[in-house]
């Protein structure tokens, strides 16, 4: 699929025949399904037709670069692509507000100085003590740096500044897929330690794919409390993989 192609990637210079755009209409609906997914985890103030865009320049790219010979569909291949142009996006445009940042950078340096002063995890009483915030004020709190925990948490998932290796760009697929698999192991780990309304919470909106609202009326909860319960557990995840990749 790559015949045709430019070498250089960028917007401008890509140049598709009629097969290739034919393949780029075909998986639109991908993009959108990936950047909605994305959006979801997101503060309010980013738009969903901003990641599309990235998104649609990452599904072009994977039109240009595609290597049939090689071990992944292309779906799979696509799927790697939209997903990274948009977290590139996001990092290159710096969408977390000076706020958000704030406060992340806060979450992260409290959480570290309980874990090195108690040498074991910490629970989220315990950090709302030391911010001095009541749960309801922490879940908010939690709720706006979400972006720095999502994003930390994609920087484990793509290898970036954890390992002594190179990074998932500069990997060969098969040295991306055991990473992958390494993590996926850690995470699976990480999961069965979680209290059972969190592991089903995640269950149904990562692998059943409801809506955080969906989710509350099959769990009896409010949509707020079911979306506090995401945040604070992709946070958990998020330190407690940092911590053992970190090792």
């Amino acid at each position: 699929m790559n015949e045709n192609c430019q070498q250089s990637y960028s917007p401008r210079d890509m140049r598709l025949d009629e097969e290739k755009k034919a393949v780029v209409v075909q998986y639109m609906p991908l993009v959108k399904f990936i950047a909605q997914r994305i959006r979801d985890r997101l503060p309010s103030h980013i738009l969903l037709e901003d990641l599309e865009h990235a998104g649609m320049l990452g599904l072009m790219e994977a039109v240009c670069r595609f290597e049939p010979s090689s071990h992944n569909t292309f779906k799979t291949y696509a799927e790697h692509r939209i997903r990274g142009a948009i977290l590139d996006d996001l990092r290159k445009n710096d969408w977390m507000t000076r706020t958000g940042r704030e406060k992340y950078k806060l979450w992260e340096q409290t959480v570290r100085g309980l874990e090195k002063k108690y040498q074991r995890e910490v629970t989220a009483q315990e950090i709302a003590d030391v911010l001095g915030m009541k749960m309801d004020a922490y879940f908010d709190f939690l709720g706006d740096a979400k972006m720095g925990v999502f994003l930390s948490l994609e920087d484990i998932v793509q290898n970036k500044k954890y390992k002594e290796m190179p990074d998932s760009e500069q990997m060969t697929a098969p040295e991306r897929q055991v990473w992958v698999e390494q993590v996926k192991l850690m995470l699976t780990e990480e999961i069965g330690k979680l209290k059972l309304d969190e592991q089903l919470v995640l269950s149904l909106y990562y692998f059943e794919e409801l809506t955080l609202k969906e989710i509350g009326q099959v769990m009896e909860r409010t949509e707020s409390r079911i979306c506090q319960i995401h945040n604070e557990v992709m946070a958990t995840l998020t330190r407690r993989l940092k911590r053992r990749v970190e090792r």
